[in-house]
């Protein structure tokens, strides 16, 4: 279940004891306990949401890590720059196949001096000695070999007359209608084998002509892009397989000079689709981890010795030690992957972008998922799954022929200043294949998705793979068509808010590129630059001249001049370079002011920041201003910040120098996320005679909970009153008779208590079964199915029977536990025509708690089996449900090669049986069922066709996963 996953990581499995005001414990920590596949050269973290004190990480004897093979190990143990992160990094590598154990021995205490709980877990080391590198031999969509992709025989380099090499692509340039400022980056890939243009990142004019330029060699310089402190990056390709690369990432100053490199740690080779230098510091990468897998556990025709692709995510430090590390190992399934999953190499995640989050958590997106993922940075944990197999969300404004992936193997997920999400839908799941960019609008609360914005080019333009979109901030957007461009497509589209072109360039053919964007350039010019001359004591000035706003305004309170004075401010739409923190890193908007003084020292000062020229900045009373008095080096200092709601200004008091001040806030969130009430369901009628469990769901990390019984909707008479709960389920004993209830529940965390939960309510009564349906005058055709329905409050199963002429006639299904009360009744026997039917259904733990239909019905007996879809088959098949997930029916189509008796279930999540759609013998064909699931709860369920052959050989069986979602 869910709720013990999570509690399973709250308590790290092994030894910990209840929450406790003189003691806590990490919430975080890498690897996962009991996980498996492990790099032999992983390190291992722990994370706190307090900060740790360093001195306590020198006692002896701290940690103990010892692996089954290799012995025990040592290594350095070193806290972070957030001071609340801990990392072990081992001297030697870990071997192959072993199991690694983690004794972290008493001992280390916060500032605070709150001791830390010891920790015992272990994980399990990769069999391999080495990393696999799996040769490029697959085919693309587009029928070019990835050698036809990446071969580069490079011409001479000669100068054209225009002093290009004279391998440049040639770039034409369609569409200008008034397009938004800034310059194109983009690099180009080829598709094909008879361009021989040379690979280039380029940053373009509105003309297509470059204002500068870079050759790569001898592979693409994938993901071309500028990071929010203004630094460009690349991935720079040292060897490529089917679907990823092995990379460095460089990044780059204004005259694209290397000034810094990112690679990922623990083992992993950094992939080329993604990488984000955060505004701290901090870097986001992926890596992609193939690892040897037997497939024939996981599905039917599975190869037993396949390579199975994962997915990695890290989060470096400063010092490029990885801080955070997520695995999709750890945390989906295989089978959640639309990729082809019986082959000899499955990428069955395939990840393709990464970002953080406007709160601080981070979003990646997975191609071969169809799947938007948001993942806790403080746990580690999933927060929830946009699109694919485990969408959690209901799609509003969609176009309901793409359902129910109404994106698919989508790239470059990103969050955008007005909280909403854009991402591009390479479509190639659509029906016919199409691609857009879509932007949507999230409530994370109650899980809905409203598609507020798409771009469809006109004619439709279909690229099977790469892409991006980009909201500028003249509120125009800018399309990457990804490899549509290389069949004559655009390379990118600038459309305006109103959907009209405003600007489109192109690509020979056989050339695309992986992302495009359109940025300010020089990058690293300030975007405005206002100087104040002879300033003086007691006055307050802005810093906004006609078209050159810097959006400060300073009163100088006290200062000694010289003289003649002057205070120059800059803005920079651009994260501080080499950011550093006393504290926990923050997270940081792309905005830094820089003021410098001349003339002026002693200074005493107030200085504002108007945010009505910042709208990416929001929840403003959380805004922090930061301050360093050296340009690009030295420590950022929290400076005493309020927040005016009335002029929408940041003040921060007393500055005594000039400097760099930035604006950020706290990377943890504030306050707890609002707990969603569970079971019993609200206004559900229980047990009085029973212990009733009440169950709520976390939705984030918590330390523990409050839950409130009451018997007024005030909560006023309260008769659970129980705070400390780190379990997310609560037994109330006994109850009164006959009595209404209300609860509720909220969270804590470090930050105090969250929210109150909605309030549910509940009854209790005596137990009671009653029929309602059918109840008499009711008309049932056999050529379809009706649901049984009865309301109840039993915890047990009961048995449902069919009577003619007031005797028994057959029985419906002898056992079925139902909370809902309702089963759908398929009939599979020639049940004959008459008017005198009814139903009894009877508790199997009581023989008291009965009921019958209070009338007769009718069933009219139709000889028709279920539809046969043309085509005779080859074998046995179940396919997968459509629609997925679905409401309130879906279709299930299998396929008979043989005559076979089969039988089709329905199970529910614990894996009992909830329905039977068809047990019968059916000739060959392709047949299709329909399940209609009304009156069932929302959640997983598992259907499997059982069928064995009229020829006496081994009977087949397949079972697979379907999501009601109400």
């Amino acid at each position: 279940m869910r709720y013990l996953k999570f509690l399973l990581l709250v308590t790290f499995i092994f030894s910990i004891n209840s929450f406790a005001q003189e003691s806590t414990t990490f919430k975080y920590v890498s690897p996962k306990p009991d996980s498996k596949l492990l790099s032999r050269e992983t390190n291992i973290i722990f994370s706190l949401p307090e900060f740790i004190n360093e001195s306590s990480l020198t006692k002896q004897n701290l940690i103990k890590v010892t692996g089954s093979i290799s012995g025990k190990h040592s290594g350095d143990l070193i806290l972070s720059d957030d001071e609340r992160t801990i990392v072990f990094n081992p001297a030697n590598p870990f071997a192959a196949g072993e199991t690694v154990t983690v004794i972290l021995n008493p001992g280390i205490q916060t500032i605070t001096g709150t001791a830390v709980e010891p920790l015992t877990f272990s994980f399990s080391i990769t069999p391999l000695e080495e990393p696999i590198r799996l040769d490029p031999v697959e085919r693309l969509g587009l029928g070019y070999t990835m050698e036809d992709l990446y071969s580069s025989q490079l011409p001479p380099e000669t100068p054209a007359l225009d002093s290009l090499p004279s391998d440049f692509p040639e770039i034409t340039v369609g569409t200008v209608n008034n397009p938004a400022p800034g310059n194109i980056f983009v690099a180009n890939i080829r598709f094909g084998n008879t361009n021989t243009d040379g690979f280039f990142m380029m940053i373009l004019d509105s003309t297509g002509y470059p204002v500068k330029y870079k050759r790569s060699t001898p592979f693409p310089a994938l993901d071309f892009d500028m990071q929010p402190n203004g630094l460009i990056s690349y991935a720079d390709i040292s060897q490529l397989f089917m679907g990823y690369g092995f990379s460095q990432f460089k990044v780059m100053d204004t005259s694209f000079t290397v000034v810094d490199s990112f690679q990922c740690g623990n083992g992993y080779q950094a992939d080329f689709h993604d990488f984000r230098l955060l505004p701290n510091g901090h870097a986001l990468m992926i890596a992609y981890d193939p690892q040897p897998f037997d497939m024939s556990e996981i599905v039917p025709g599975g190869d037993p010795n396949a390579i199975v692709i994962g997915g990695i995510i890290q989060e470096l430090d400063s010092d490029k030690n990885v801080v955070f590390q997520w695995r999709s190992w750890d945390y989906v399934d295989i089978t959640d992957s639309y990729h082809e999953l019986t082959g000899a190499t499955v990428d069955y995640i395939h990840l393709n972008s990464v970002d953080l989050d406007n709160d601080g958590n981070i979003l990646i997106s997975s191609r071969h998922f169809s799947e938007v993922i948001k993942i806790s940075r403080q746990t580690g944990e999933i927060i929830w799954r946009l699109g694919g197999k485990q969408n959690q969300f209901t799609f509003i404004n969609e176009n309901p022929d793409n359902a129910p992936n109404y994106f698919s193997f989508q790239h470059d997920a990103r969050r955008i200043a007005n909280g909403n999400l854009t991402l591009f839908d390479n479509g190639n799941q659509h029906s016919p294949p199409y691609s857009r960019g879509v932007e949507y609008e999230l409530d994370e609360q109650n899980k809905t998705a409203t598609l507020v914005w798409e771009y469809r080019h006109d004619p439709d333009v279909y690229g099977f793979a790469t892409g991006s979109v980009q909201r500028l901030p003249n509120g125009n957007t800018v399309i990457g068509w990804g490899t549509a461009s290389a069949g004559g497509a655009p390379v990118l589209t600038e459309v305006h808010p109103d959907k009209s072109v405003a600007y489109e360039l192109f690509f020979p053919l056989e050339l695309a590129s992986y992302r495009a964007f359109k940025y300010p350039w020089v990058s690293g010019l300030p975007s405005a630059s206002v100087t104040r001359y002879e300033v003086l004591e007691g006055n307050t000035y802005e810093f906004n001249d006609p078209g050159d706003t810097t959006a400060v305004k300073i009163k100088f309170n006290s200062f000694a001049s010289i003289l003649y004075n002057s205070v120059n401010v800059k803005l920079y739409d651009y994260a501080p370079n080499n950011p550093g923190f006393n504290e926990r890193a923050p997270v940081i908007y792309p905005h830094r002011f820089v003021v410098t003084l001349s003339g002026i020292d002693s200074l005493n000062a107030d200085i504002y920041f108007q945010l009505d020229h910042f709208p990416d900045i929001d929840n403003p009373n959380d805004i922090v201003v930061y301050e360093r008095h050296n340009e690009g080096a030295g420590t950022f200092i929290p400076l005493t910040t309020t927040y005016n709601s009335n002029t929408n200004e940041l003040k921060a008091a007393s500055i005594t120098d000039a400097g760099e001040f930035i604006l950020g806030f706290p990377d943890v969130p504030v306050v707890p996320v609002t707990p969603v009430l569970v079971k019993p369901a609200d206004g559900q009628i229980v047990n009085q005679e029973l212990p009733l469990t009440l169950e709520w769901s976390s939705q984030g990390f918590a330390y523990e909970y409050h839950l409130q019984v009451s018997t007024d909707s005030n909560f006023t008479s309260l008769v659970v009153d129980e705070t400390g709960l780190t379990e997310l389920t609560y037994q109330m004993a006994s109850l009164l008779p006959d009595q209404q209830y209300y609860w509720r529940a909220r969270s804590m965390n470090e930050s105090g208590y969250g929210d109150w939960s909605d309030a549910w309510s509940f009854t209790s009564a005596a137990p009671f079964i009653t029929l309602t349906a059918p109840n008499g005058g009711e008309t049932i055709r056999t050529d379809s199915s009706f649901a049984i329905k009865w309301n109840h409050n039993l915890m047990d199963s009961v048995k449902i029977e069919l009577f003619r002429n007031g005797n028994f006639y057959s029985t419906i299904i002898d056992t079925l536990f139902s909370i809902n009360g309702g089963y759908l009744w398929a009939f599979t026997d020639s049940i004959p025509s008459d008017t005198s039917y009814k139903v009894f259904v009877q508790s199997l733990s009581d023989n008291s708690l009965q009921d019958m239909s209070d009338a007769s019905f009718t069933i009219e007996y139709i000889p028709v089996g279920v539809e046969q879809v043309a085509g005779l088959p080859e074998n046995f098949k179940l396919e997968q449900n459509y629609p997925n997930p679905f409401n309130p029916s879906t279709r299930i189509r299998y396929s008979l090669p043989m005559a076979s008796n089969i039988t089709i279930k329905i199970y529910n999540s614990i894996g009992e049986n909830v329905a039977t759609l068809i047990d019968d013998y059916q000739s060959v064909g392709n047949y299709e069922v329909n399940w209609d699931a009304a009156y069932y709860a929302s959640g997983i369920y598992f259907y499997s066709l059982e069928a064995i052959p009229s020829d006496g050989s081994q009977m087949y069986r397949s079972v697979k996963k379907m999501i009601l979602l109400k």
